[in-house]
């Protein structure tokens, strides 16, 4: 089904399940961000990168306005709802400063594979051992989109994942980039310890 949405272009993918903190300074976003809060209604972050608005999207829902400023700029929180692809983009809504479009909501298939997707977070678990990162954020994974933002993707690679409509084919897309980017990682990793030892004395044990 089509129907009308506030559009708040911006060059990050968003995706469904997922929190999103903003900043929002301009005049036209603050008028979307407050309509959208005090009327509960929705927006959709719709991803701009490489010069390009692009045709997918991510349904948003403002959880809260944790700070407004005496200019009426904010500091909000949002979460994904649904993913949509649009079908025609308003520069301008009609007395709104803000843009809008033509949406039609994407319907996702759920064909989870939990041991592909359990394999996708050994593998997550081994790269941020590698680079020591915190492994918090692989608390309670239940799906390939909570994945997408902690393992390196470009981020035209995290919008190919935003278009994809199976579960299924997208934990796959998650795996395949793992295993490919985990031995460049550890190489990379090892190089770096290289270059610190260089200028240090060393003990090396003859072979002889």
């Amino acid at each position: 089904m089509m129907k009308f949405l506030p559009l708040f272009p911006l060059g990050l993918v968003a995706y469904p399940g997922e929190e999103v903190n903003l900043h929002i300074f301009e005049p036209r976003y603050k008028e979307l961000i407050n309509e959208s809060f005090n009327n509960k209604t929705t927006f959709g972050i719709l991803p701009y990168f490489n010069d390009e608005l692009k045709e997918y999207g991510c349904t948003m829902q403002v959880l809260d306005i944790h700070k407004k400023y005496d200019n009426g700029t904010l500091d909000i929180s949002t979460k994904g709802i649904a993913v949509f692809r649009m079908i025609e983009f308003v520069k301008k809504v009609p007395n709104k400063l803000y843009s809008g479009g033509i949406i039609s909501n994407e319907k996702l298939v759920d064909d989870k594979v939990p041991s592909l997707l359990q394999k996708c977070i050994v593998l997550a678990d081994e790269l941020f051992s590698t680079l020591n990162i915190n492994k918090a954020k692989l608390e309670n994974i239940n799906n390939s989109f909570q994945l997408a933002h902690h393992i390196g993707f470009t981020q035209q690679q995290e919008y190919e994942l935003l278009t994809v409509k199976r579960e299924s084919v997208r934990t796959k897309l998650v795996f395949e980039h793992l295993k490919k980017i985990i031995p460049v990682i550890k190489e990379a990793e090892m190089l770096k310890k290289k270059v610190k030892l260089n200028g240090h004395f060393k003990n090396i044990i003859p072979p002889m």
